[in-house]
């Protein structure tokens, strides 16, 4: 994280902890599998033990007290690399740099025997009937069935009218231009085998729709808060959303492969509401409509 200047933890090799699905999601508690008679497990990615010199503790995300070992709350690092606070940015320094030098990171975990193993980022965790289920975990189980683009999955909450809840919608990129609603449906039965979660919404969707940051991270915050959740809710069957490139000041629409990196600037629900209207671009015609 850019906010410690070196490192915070390092593994040896690759670890991972697998614990009882149920009480992770209900209860906040990384039980071991082996400890627990649950027969759904999860597998959480661990990233070792701290840094020489520095410390890492799970606090309650609300009081910011500590928890005990195996709890999972959200994780603060204290250390010689960790910033003391953002440049002339007191009031934001204090909102996440304690007096003491704790640095809260926004993200979850728990710590067993002294590893850290991360669960997700607070502000991206899907709350329904009062379970936590986290987004990478919805995001795997769409990523392994196939005709979904590996690593082009992204599963947020979204504000709904009428429902007492959140919805939870998976956006899911294929190269499969038919057989969409059945791949949809692959999709939602896998995730409801896996976690027992029912997904309000699947959207299956060109390459290069879903929103990502420069460095190739998915960006669940930015899908949930433009209009691309209304444009999913407006159906309830999944549907294909053709790429397309756009201009945030204009609504002219061009065909060009150059959209991958323009869905980080328009929403989803844009670009279906211009392919309504759409006029394919080519050559001399391409050529003349960008003179206009």
């Amino acid at each position: 994280m850019a906010e410690n200047t070196l490192a915070i933890a390092f593994a040896k090799g690759i670890c991972s902890d697998v614990v009882a699905a149920e009480a992770l999601w209900s209860e906040g508690q990384a039980t071991p599998r082996a400890a627990s008679a649950e027969a759904e497990t999860v597998e959480i990615v661990g990233c070792g033990k701290a840094f020489p010199e520095h410390e890492i503790r799970i606090v309650d995300a609300e009081t910011r007290k500590p928890l005990g070992e195996r709890r999972v709350g959200e994780i603060q690092v204290r250390g010689p690399s960790v910033m003391p606070g953002y440049y002339e940015q007191p009031e934001r320094t204090v909102e996440v740099v304690d007096p003491e030098g704790w640095l809260s990171t926004g993200d979850l975990g728990d710590l067993a025997s002294d590893a850290i193993y991360i669960c997700g980022r607070k502000k991206d965790v899907i709350i329904v009937n009062g379970k936590n289920y986290y987004p990478q975990d919805l995001e795997w189980v769409a990523n392994e069935v196939e005709g979904i683009r590996a690593g082009n999955a992204i599963a947020f909450a979204s504000h709904r009218a009428g429902l007492n809840r959140e919805a939870v919608v998976v956006v899911a990129e294929t190269r499969e231009a038919e057989g969409r609603e059945e791949l949809a449906g692959k999709v939602s039965s896998a995730i409801a085998q896996s976690t027992g979660l029912t997904v309000d919404d699947v959207a299956i969707v060109d390459v290069g729709t879903i929103p990502k940051t420069s460095s190739g991270k998915l960006q669940r915050a930015h899908a949930s808060s433009t209009s691309a959740a209304s444009c999913v809710q407006r159906r309830t069957t999944a549907r294909c959303v053709p790429r397309r490139t756009w201009s945030s000041r204009s609504s002219r629409i061009c065909g060009c492969a150059s959209s991958v990196r323009a869905a980080e600037r328009l929403s989803i629900a844009s670009r279906v509401a211009a392919a309504r209207t759409r006029v394919r671009l080519t050559g001399a015609g391409r050529r003349a409509w960008r003179r206009q």
